[in-house]
């Protein structure tokens, strides 16, 4: 399997996929960071 798919592939668009699909979910788990914190708060100073 990798073989056959080696010689298709440049690194350079591995590099980029990798990055695009780190860069999500970093946002993801940032948004969901946020959203807890305020949840948090709220229900601290209520």
């Amino acid at each position: 399997m990798y073989k056959s798919v080696k010689g298709t592939f440049r690194w350079n668009d591995i590099d980029t996929s990798i990055n695009e699909i780190w860069r999500a979910f970093f946002q993801q788990y940032i948004r969901l960071f946020r959203q807890y914190n305020l949840h948090k708060l709220k229900t601290r100073y209520s």
